[in-house]
């Protein structure tokens, strides 16, 4: 279940942020400014909680601690942007 949500969150920010290879040139190093500058935020605008918060469910992207229902309510946000971009394609 985590490792799925885990892909989900990527999926979503993945969407919403730009990325430039200059993240990629050290995966450890990537992941951790990732999670840090990039997924706390964006989880915390999100889901309308703190930053602590966040940092209280886990300190890497699979965020084990996560309540079930802000997983829910990101899973749903997800579904309703594919909806979007599937019918911006199909216009």
């Amino acid at each position: 279940c985590y490792i799925y949500f885990a892909k989900l969150l990527r999926e979503l920010a993945f969407h919403y942020l730009p990325l430039t290879s200059f993240y990629f040139s050290n995966l450890q190093v990537f992941a951790a400014t990732y999670f840090q500058l990039i997924l706390v935020p964006f989880l915390s605008e999100t889901l309308k909680i703190s930053k602590r918060t966040i940092y209280l469910w886990g300190t890497d992207i699979e965020l084990p601690k996560m309540p079930l229902y802000h997983q829910h309510t990101l899973a749903y946000a997800l579904a309703a942007y594919r909806k979007k971009q599937q019918q911006k394609i199909a216009a």
